[in-house]
Formats: C-alpha cells, sequence, structure tokens
C-alpha cells in the first residue's frame, strides 16, 4: 500500500483578502472563525480549507507571554 492510497482528503488555503481572519472563543469553549481570502487555489475541489487566525479577546488579539495567539484552523469549505 502507497501512501498516496490512504489519503481521502484535499486541502486548501490561501492568503489574506478583504475581510482579515479572526477567531473569537465562544462561551461553550467552541471558537467562532471568519475572514475573507481573495485567492484559495483548489478551493472547489478541496474537502478542506485552512485559514490561519489569531485568537482575538473583546476588540484585541489575545497575547500570552508578550506573543500573538494564532492557530491553524481546518474548515469545510
Amino acid at each position: 500500500m502507497t501512501l498516496g492510497s490512504e489519503i481521502n482528503a484535499m486541502a486548501a488555503g490561501g492568503g489574506p483578502g478583504s475581510l482579515p481572519a479572526r477567531a473569537v472563543a465562544q462561551p461553550d469553549g467552541s471558537y467562532r472563525v471568519c475572514g475573507q481570502a481573495s485567492f484559495i487555489s483548489g478551493c472547489h475541489s478541496a474537502t478542506w480549507c485552512f485559514i490561519v487566525a489569531p485568537v482575538f479577546e473583546g476588540d484585541a488579539v489575545k497575547i500570552v507571554n508578550g506573543a500573538p495567539v494564532v492557530k491553524l484552523w481546518m474548515l469545510h469549505p
């Protein structure tokens, strides 16, 4: 069996667009992630899209140990 036969997903990602990405923690522990990329190569065939988004607390990016908290999010297209 080859590695390629085990993969059943295709991911796509792109750069920032007109609405920068942001993630906001919700009361139930989940996050609301939003943003708009100007171009995502392969998005029409993808089973997952990824976006890098900073975590916000109110109107400011969450800072831990002097650095912004940024996460990679895998989302259904």
